[in-house]
């Protein structure tokens, strides 16, 4: 983590890291990754407090970091989620918690398929793995996670707009988020894509395994 600060500093010095405290968490007294990612990101709530200052104008946080949206209302801020993936799969996320209030079965029994604007017809058994047995920690915060994006001040997506015109659109236009907070429009989206980590492992030479064909080979993604 260390040597990924040191190379992104050396080419982005005007972004500063502050290193929070840390949190005397013992992982082996918890059954799950994601028990243990809500306790810390909680209990650093009030390091991230003391941290800002009264110059700060405005605050990004990431998808699993929702509890500081309380700090930003406090200090009378905007909040805004940094949201690596795509434009469709942040139009996913919104809908998550109403498909999750309104399924009772687990997701993994069952094949329903739904349809959210401008994305394929998708089986609700294909949904991410974390959320196809319901009432397990790690389904519970992923749904808590998703149910925040849109009290947020905005989402920052790591795609562009000509890639994903249509979802871009749609989320661009505000469509109505089910069971939302207020039955609330999407919050302003801002593509700022393709970012890629060059500095993968200290070597942008090294690629994945799964993209390393032969020549001529055509893959369809």
């Amino acid at each position: 983590l260390h040597r990924y600060i040191a190379a992104f500093l050396a080419t982005t010095p005007s972004i500063s890291f502050h290193q929070l405290p840390p949190i005397p968490l013992d992982p082996a007294s918890y059954d799950s990754p994601d028990a243990l990612t809500s306790d810390l990101v909680n209990l650093n709530n009030v390091h991230v407090q003391v941290a800002l200052t009264s110059t700060l104008r405005s605050l990004i946080i990431d998808l699993f970091c929702y509890p500081a949206l309380e700090i930003a209302a406090h200090l009378g801020i905007p909040a805004y989620n940094f949201f690596t993936s795509n434009a469709s799969c942040l139009s996913l996320y919104l809908h998550l918690p109403s498909i999750y209030r309104n399924t009772t079965d687990n997701f993994k029994d069952v094949d329903t398929v739904f349809h959210l604007p401008c994305l394929p017809p998708t089986p609700l058994n294909h949904l991410p793995d974390t959320t196809l047995l319901k009432n397990t920690i790690e389904c519970d915060f992923l749904i808590n996670c998703t149910a925040h994006l849109a009290k947020s001040a905005g989402n920052i997506i790591n795609t562009f707009e000509t890639l994903e015109p249509k979802v871009v659109k749609a989320l661009s236009l505000g469509f109505s988020i089910p069971d939302g907070p207020n039955q609330t429009q999407t919050p302003p989206i801002f593509c700022v894509g393709p970012l890629i980590d060059t500095h993968r492992n200290g070597n942008g030479d090294e690629g994945e395994e799964c993209l390393k064909e032969k020549r001529g080979v055509l893959v369809f993604w």
